[in-house]
């Protein structure tokens, strides 16, 4: 097979991943919000829901813009869509049997764990970005380009080290 074509296969199976993410990341956060007692909880999960919607029409913008169609199936989506489910399926079902505090705890750890899913996915949509804007830059700027990177991430290191041990 084609490598370029093994490489548009990863990107589409990525967004189509990555929008059903967002998708059932706007479900978790609304059954988590009719969990919610707290209301600095539910201001900030009321904002999440908002930027995960968002989050859902850039994708769905950027498959179209890519040529993919954003309502295709894959296996992959489909395993994230059961995940996503079963997620607001628990919710639902402590919420059911008596709600309170347990059930905002059970939501609370439901949306951590669509988090994660969607942040990871973020990171390697970012990857990707960068992988190819690297390829179309010519080879001795990207020497320059990565030898700035490792001076950035040096002096953040030093930066960072006297405060992350204690000392001033």
């Amino acid at each position: 097979m084609d490598q370029g074509r093994v490489e548009r296969d990863k990107l589409v199976e990525l967004l189509l991943q990555a929008l059903e993410t967002e998708i059932r990341g706007a479900a978790v956060y609304r059954a988590a919000l009719a969990c919610t007692r707290k209301d600095e909880l539910r201001d900030e999960w009321q904002a999440y829901l908002e930027q995960t919607e968002d989050h859902e029409h850039i994708l769905t913008d950027l498959c179209v813009e890519v040529g993919v169609d954003p309502t295709r199936e894959s296996a992959g989506r489909e395993a994230v869509r059961h995940l996503g489910r079963s997620l607001v399926e628990a919710i639902e079902h402590v919420r059911a049997r008596g709600g309170g505090e347990l059930a905002e705890l059970v939501a609370a750890e439901c949306v951590v764990i669509a988090e994660t899913k969607d942040r990871l996915n973020w990171e390697v949509i970012g990857e990707v970005r960068e992988r190819s804007r690297a390829a179309s830059v010519p080879r001795s700027k990207r020497r320059t380009r990565r030898s700035r990177r490792r001076r950035t991430r040096t002096s953040t290191t030093r930066w960072a080290g006297p405060a992350s041990s204690g000392s001033t």
